[in-house]
């Protein structure tokens, strides 16, 4: 009987090794590939008409325990503000891939597609990148 405890025990204390290791290889996996669908996202457009405040790092939560291994994205991760807000700035480029503009405003060209102002006029439609969404969609995360 002893025998069967201690052989337990061991497969226990194995497995919990194994897994602390294997969940440390599969965090740092999740966050390579998160961190690469939002490098391809910035790296897309070089920013002459906005500020880059690279906020979107934040767009997505990681979690990775022995029962699930979870890439979480939206808003309430960020933590940069955004004078047009968080949840405006994820949807339009977190998951939409676009790099800034407006989508509406009096005599706006174009309502419901991004457009970038400058000097107070519709200057041109907002540049596009690719969605780290669905980029991450894609990679099946």
């Amino acid at each position: 009987m002893n025998a069967a405890n201690n052989l337990t025990n061991a497969m226990e204390i194995a497995t919990n090794r194994l897994n602390a290791k294997y969940n440390k290889r599969v965090k740092f996996n999740l966050e390579l590939m998160a961190e690469r669908a939002v490098d391809a996202f910035y790296e897309s457009y070089d920013p002459n008409m906005y500020v880059r405040q690279e906020g979107l790092y934040k767009g997505y939560k990681i979690t990775v325990n022995n029962d699930e291994w979870s890439i979480d994205t939206g808003s309430q991760y960020m933590e940069t503000d955004y004078d047009a807000g968080k949840e405006y700035v994820f949807t339009n480029s977190f998951e939409k891939g676009w790099h800034g503009g407006a989508i509406d405003g009096p005599d706006h060209p174009e309502p419901g597609t991004p457009w970038w102002r400058a000097y107070g006029e519709w200057y041109k439609r907002a540049a596009r990148g690719p969605s780290p969404e669905r980029l991450l969609e894609a990679a099946g995360v």
